[in-house]
C-alpha cells in the first residue's frame, strides 16, 4: 500500500491510499495485510483510497492460467467471478465511503473479455 499526502482545496490535508493486487478468493490473497490497510484507512480522518486493479483473480478453468489449487474452497467453481467479487466487496465495505475510484487490472479485463462478466461494474 502506498500513501501519498496531497494538498486539497482550502489547504486541507488528504492521505491518498493506493490499494491493489488483492487477488481475493485465492490462496495468494494477503488477507491479514489487507485488513490492516482497511483499518488504517478506516481510522484515518484524512483518508481517501483508489483501487488499483486485480481486485480478485477471476481465473476460470477455461483460462490457460488456471490453477485449481489456488482457489479458496468456498469459491464455487461455477460462480468464481461473483464469489470473488462478493469477498472483495465484503472486505472493503467498511471503507467504501472513502473510495475515490476503482481502476481496471488485467484480471478484470480478461474475465470480461473471455467470459462476458463485467466484474468492474458489479463491484462498483
Amino acid at each position: 500500500m502506498k500513501v501519498v499526502k496531497l494538498a486539497a482545496p482550502c489547504d486541507s490535508e488528504v492521505h491518498l491510499y493506493l490499494v491493489g493486487d488483492e487477488h481475493a478468493g485465492t490462496k495468494y490473497h494477503a488477507e491479514k495485510e489487507l485488513a490492516k490497510s482497511i483499518k488504517r484507512i478506516q481510522h484515518d480522518p484524512f483518508a481517501r483510497w483508489i483501487g488499483m486493479g486485480d481486485k480478485c483473480d477471476f481465473i476460470t478453468p477455461s483460462d490457460p492460467r488456471w490453477d485449481g489449487g489456488s482457489i479458496c474452497s468456498w469459491v464455487h467453481p461455477d460462480n468464481i467471478a461473483l464469489d470473488q467479487c462478493d469477498c472483495y466487496c465484503d472486505a472493503l465495505a467498511p471503507i467504501a465511503d472513502k473510495c475515490d475510484g476503482l481502476l481496471w487490472g488485467n484480471h478484470e479485463y480478461e474475465i470480461r473479455k473471455h467470459c462476458h462478466v463485467d466484474v468492474q461494474k458489479y463491484i462498483c
